[in-house]
């Protein structure tokens, strides 16, 4: 969504023959308007954009279940996961902008 606001600028002196024109353009534009969370790529070995398959899959089982802490060790692999965002398109963003056009 992008709202603006143009303004026509003259200045200098004399008529208005003489006078100098500008245009300012003032604006906001917000992008990914409502936060969606869009997906923009997934893992090949599960389909999901934030489950890669590690934990679920049997040739892996022994290795996480030697761990210290079998619970600690997959909470810390999901919160990896988790904070990678690379799976999904940015988040909302607003830009504030001047443009002078002359």
């Amino acid at each position: 969504m992008k709202v603006d606001r143009n303004i026509d600028l003259k200045w200098g002196k004399g008529e208005d023959e003489d006078k100098k024109e500008a245009s300012l353009n003032i604006y906001i534009q917000v992008l990914n308007l409502f936060d969606a969370l869009n997906v923009i790529d997934v893992f090949s070995a599960t389909g999901n954009p934030d489950d890669d398959g590690f934990l679920e899959a049997a040739e892996w089982q022994n290795l996480i279940s030697s761990s210290i802490d079998e619970q600690a060790y997959r909470d810390l692999y999901l919160a990896k996961l988790e904070s990678n965002p690379d799976n999904y398109a940015l988040p909302r963003r607003i830009r504030l902008g001047i443009q002078l056009n002359f």
